[in-house]
C-alpha cells in the first residue's frame, strides 16, 4: 500500500528556493497555488526579523504561491521549522486548476501574533519616513 500524498501550501520566506531546499523541498517541483479566503499578514512574531508572514481568513481574499509535495521526514523538518505555527488543512487551487488538500501553517496564538502597535513600531523601522506617514 503507498503512502498518502502529503501537499503543503508554501508562502512567506519559504518561497526563497535556498529556504526551500535547506527543509528538503526541490523547488522545482512545487506548483503555483491558490489558497482562497486567506490573505498575507506580516502579524507574526519573528526570532529572526521584526515580523514575518501568516495566513488570516478574510472573506474575498486570495493568496497566489506554491504547493509542495513533501515526504514524512520534510514535513517533519517544516514542523520543526515553523514551530510556532499550527498545521491546517486547506484546499488550494494548482495552476492547473487542480484542487488539493494540502497543510498550511497558520499562526494563531495570540502569544506569537503582533499588535497593530507592535506592527506599527516594526514598519517605522524598515520604511521611509514619507511612505510610513502615508500609511
Amino acid at each position: 500500500m503507498s503512502k498518502p500524498t502529503t501537499y503543503v501550501f508554501v508562502y512567506g520566506s519559504l518561497l526563497n528556493p535556498r529556504e526551500l531546499r535547506c527543509v528538503g523541498i526541490d523547488p522545482e517541483k512545487c506548483v503555483p497555488a491558490n489558497l482562497r479566503g486567506y490573505v498575507i499578514a506580516f502579524n507574526k512574531r519573528s526570532e529572526k526579523r521584526c515580523a514575518a508572514a501568516n495566513l488570516e481568513k478574510q472573506e474575498g481574499g486570495e493568496v497566489m504561491d506554491v504547493v509542495c509535495e513533501v515526504s514524512e521526514d520534510v514535513l517533519r523538518r517544516l514542523e520543526e521549522r515553523e514551530r510556532n505555527y499550527s498545521k491546517e488543512i486547506v484546499e488550494v487551487t494548482t495552476i492547473e486548476n487542480r484542487r488539493v488538500k494540502a497543510v498550511a501553517f497558520i499562526c494563531r496564538d495570540p502569544e506569537h501574533i503582533l499588535s497593530d502597535n507592535e506592527i506599527k513600531q516594526c514598519l517605522s523601522n524598515v520604511l521611509s519616513n514619507i511612505y510610513y506617514k502615508v500609511l
